[in-house]
């Protein structure tokens, strides 16, 4: 990024912490930047030359930092590089870290309110948990009413078995009726394929 991200570093509360990583033969910094941090805590990493070493460095630095003080700080990864977008969504919704990507310091005032906050992180995750774990005990649910209605038939219990799994694989579609009826004719033949439907289609 160059000293260019960090040029307005010295406008940031005391509470701020900036961490600089940098190679030999990264962009130099021009010293009267780095005196301006006179109301910012600064750290300078000179990490070892290599494949993506500043990289891998500033991230796994983050992940101690993220180890350390989890939601109780405010991640801001100063970068052009769009690949950090995807590490910040992870931890976001892993742990519900609030953490973004810019492209420069920016002064309190005109920070950006992309990243999203730890409570609302966390009520998320929390909700999709709980739309997995019911979905997980629909599909209990429905494979073991499948179960008991073709034990009436004359089916064996390899293809009660077979026709469960392909009704609970399609459950989560819209289409799960259209997607149950194809894959159970287009794998137990027209006649038995189509048969077992009629009879469980009523739990779909």
């Amino acid at each position: 990024m160059g000293e260019g991200g960090i040029k307005i570093a010295h406008e940031l509360p005391t509470s701020d912490y900036v961490y600089l990583f940098s190679t030999k033969s990264s962009a130099k910094v021009n010293m009267a930047v780095l005196v301006n941090h006179n109301l910012s805590n600064l750290k300078i990493f000179d990490v070892p030359e290599g494949s993506q070493s500043v990289d891998k460095h500033l991230l796994a630095y983050l992940g101690f930092l993220i180890g350390k003080h989890a939601t109780k700080a405010k991640y801001v990864i100063i970068s052009k590089d769009t690949a950090y977008d995807a590490i910040s969504a992870f931890w976001t919704e892993e742990l519900g870290v609030s953490i973004c990507r810019q492209q420069t310091i920016l002064p309190a005032t005109k920070q950006k309110k992309t990243a999203v906050s730890p409570a609302k992180a966390l009520a998320k995750k929390t909700d999709s948990g709980n739309q997995i774990k019911n979905l997980a005990q629909k599909k209990t649910a429905l494979n073991a009413s499948i179960m008991k209605t073709l034990m009436k038939s004359s089916y064996d219990n390899n293809v009660r078995g077979k026709a469960a799994s392909i009704a609970v694989k399609h459950y989560a579609s819209t289409e799960r009726k259209r997607l149950t009826h194809d894959a159970l004719v287009s794998d137990l033949g027209q006649a038995r394929g189509s048969d077992i439907y009629n009879r469980i289609k009523h739990l779909l």
